[in-house]
């Protein structure tokens, strides 16, 4: 049974907390300039930041919600970072005077705390209630709060901030005097400037491990051996006492202001409070769930991000593949935006996608990487453990049988891939360009993938074309490819697809049933109801503002069963044969439904496409147009008159529909030796 815990630390704490781990799969950092202000303006004014949710399994913590705002918590320790996001959301410029960035500011202030009552959805969470107006005050009011006027405090610290020079560093740029000093950039162009970084480490080490000195204390002979320790006057490029001491004396009052400036940021960090959650002992659903209830109005987590939180997914590889180190590097570095890591289980699944060719049943680019990573768990879990559901996913890290630092799986898939692709129907399919994921769903690829994986290694994975082995898994694929369009077309894909697949999967043997053909009888029900009632299984496809996607998968499954190829130059579209315009306004409510008829689509070359526009049949001259039309209409230039007015739709319909009907059932016959 899941179990969690709610705690409170500082911010500072919680930034500094060696203990805390990334997941491997991590969003990339989305937060503005101007959003990570109204969180420093959240932490300045003492509002709760929102719940921090963190996995913790065998001893380990991992941070599952919360990266961008401990990002951002940790860059606000630099007052510069709190400066440009200042300028970026106030929009002041470098040459204005401090009163009026006084101005400026508590304009903005008073502006932002006053629109609790608008709902602004593009905001990220700061933990600030909107829709409490009570928490309104006007600007007088917050002239008297120490928080806010201690943030001013520091933006005018740093103003103006130039490229190498702000009011922080510009107060320690003794470059000149003292040589050697470790916060003095050297850049190869040789310009020398004060690294912020490096300066607020040096401070830090200085201070014996405090963000600042004891300013109470602290004078201009403690900062003259800080300057000089290890190092000797008017010797090895350093100037003389006098003129360091000058130095340090024209300065001081901007050094103070400038530890002071650190000392309001490292004081608030540490007294302001945020909360978070270790959840333990709970699945990767558990988790999901519990996240979902706590931020219901964030991005919701996937079950592979939960997973890479897990120890069993984040043991090392042993000697990975070239291949997989690659992937890992580009997933990380690219997709990612984080520093490349050492190789661990849950990279394997994470990058799979990466390896593969498969573009009959998957595009081969233009995925998200998070949906990439969601196939590739689904394809290992179900090669390897019958089963793509969340549970399975989780399991698959355990299971100690698998060569994780191995690309085989890939290799075979994509083996698999191109034996399928051999046989003819799937060729002339493969020649519109569009996979099949792209035009059924990722569950009836993943599925259709995964079985014909599955028969390959039942059959002894056959690869020589001449044997009867080989011919008859090609057959088979043809079969089972049919038959997922056929069960997509009539929803039988609706609903739990994950049980469908594990089912198939786990039931598959040589003579399984699901690589019988679909019956001609149910194909020609199908397509005679569509054609003749303009429905599916009882559902209405004559209703919809648009042709739906079943009808569009039919046209383009019947181009490819009669052995009709795009054209070579450009792109398809679905055009309707009598125009749209036709059916706009007409008085006979009763052809105005046969728009989007299956009889009146056809997909013709997008440039064709554009020239024929509103035109009807009867208005083409252009001879490749006329030749492009035929072609992809089934209907002859010479006969273009029937078909062109609103009138002639029911004509059509009988032609043209009849037609589909027969060419389809006899290109089945045809390509899958069926009946």
């Amino acid at each position: 049974m899941p179990g969690y815990d709610l705690n409170t630390e500082s911010i500072n704490s919680f930034v500094d907390d060696s203990q805390i781990e990334l997941p491997r799969f991590q969003r990339k950092l989305t937060w503005t300039d101007k959003d990570n202000f109204k969180l420093c303006l959240s932490v300045f004014k003492g509002y709760p930041l929102g719940v921090i949710v963190l996995s913790k399994d065998s001893g380990k913590k991992y941070l599952l919600d919360g990266r961008q705002r401990r990002f951002a918590l940790d860059e606000m320790r630099n007052p510069e970072k709190v400066y440009d996001w200042s300028r970026s959301a106030i929009g002041f410029n470098l040459s204005v005077s401090e009163d009026d960035l006084r101005e400026q500011y508590w304009r903005y202030v008073d502006q932002y705390f006053g629109e609790f009552e608008e709902d602004e959805e593009d905001e990220p969470d700061l933990g600030i209630d909107k829709k409490d107006s009570d928490t309104y005050v006007g600007s007088a009011d917050h002239g008297e709060d120490e928080n806010l006027i201690r943030l001013l405090e520091i933006i005018l610290t740093v103003h103006p901030k130039r490229r190498k020079s702000s009011g922080i560093t510009k107060p320690f740029d003794f470059r000149d005097e003292v040589n050697g000093l470790d916060y003095i950039a050297d850049p190869t162009d040789g310009y020398r400037y004060v690294d912020t970084e490096q300066l607020l480490d040096w401070v830090e080490y200085r201070s014996g491990g405090r963000t600042t000195p004891d300013i109470d204390t602290f004078d201009q002979d403690d900062l003259y051996n800080w300057l000089m320790s290890g190092k000797d006057p008017g010797e090895s490029g350093n100037s003389t006492e006098k003129t360091i001491r000058k130095e340090i004396d024209r300065n001081w009052d901007q050094v103070l202001r400038a530890f002071e400036a650190l000392e309001a940021l490292d004081t608030t960090l540490s007294n302001r409070k945020i909360g978070y959650m270790e959840v333990r002992d709970a699945t990767a659903n558990d988790e999901k769930k519990i996240f979902e209830i706590i931020n219901s109005e964030g991005t919701d987590l996937t079950a592979v991000e939960i997973l890479s939180a897990k120890p069993a997914y984040n043991i090392e590889l042993e000697d990975p593949s070239e291949a997989i180190l690659s992937d890992i590097k580009t997933l990380y570095e690219k997709e990612m935006e984080v520093s490349h890591q050492e190789a661990v289980r849950w990279d394997r699944p994470a990058t799979l996608y990466s390896r593969l060719e498969i573009p009959t049943i998957f595009p081969n680019s233009g995925y998200s990487f998070e949906r990439e990573v969601r196939i590739g768990f689904k394809l290992m879990s179900g090669y390897y453990l019958n089963g793509i559901a969340k549970d399975d996913f989780e399991a698959l890290a355990k299971t100690e049988t698998i060569n994780w630092s191995s690309t085989e799986l890939e290799q075979k898939i994509n083996q698999v891939e191109s034996f399928t692709a051999g046989h003819s129907l799937l060729s002339f399919w493969r020649s519109w360009g569009d996979p099949l994921v792209r035009m059924t769903s990722e569950a009836v690829a993943v599925n259709y993938l995964l079985c014909m994986l599955k028969y390959w290694e039942l059959l002894g994975e056959p690869s020589s074309t001449t044997s009867g082995k080989f011919q008859n898994f090609q057959n088979k694929g043809a079969v089972l490819f049919d038959r997922m369009i056929y069960e997509y077309v009539t929803r039988l894909w609706s609903g739990s697809s994950d049980t469908r697949t594990a089912n198939n999967l786990k039931n598959l043997t040589e003579d399984s049933p699901l690589f019988d053909p679909v019956p001609s009888e149910d194909w020609e029900d199908l397509l005679r109801s569509l054609v003749e009632e303009g429905q599916i299984e009882g559902q209405n496809q004559l209703n919809n503002k648009n042709p739906s996607l079943r009808v569009k998968l039919l046209l383009r499954y019947y181009y490819a069963l009669t052995e009709t190829r795009p054209t070579d130059v450009g792109k398809m579209s679905i055009d309707h044969i009598i125009p749209s315009k036709e059916f706009e306004g007409t008085p006979d409510q009763g052809l105005e439904k046969y728009e989007h008829h299956i009889a009146n689509l056809a997909e013709i070359p997008e440039k064709e496409n554009v020239s024929k526009g509103t035109k009807s049949l009867d208005q083409i001259s252009d001879p490749w147009l006329k030749s492009e039309l035929e072609k992809f209409t089934g209907i002859t230039s010479d006969e273009f008159g029937k078909y062109s007015d609103i009138t002639d739709i029911k004509d059509l319909i009988d032609y043209r529909g009849e037609r589909l009907i027969n060419e389809f059932l006899e290109g089945r016959r045809s390509f899958l030796s069926v009946q």
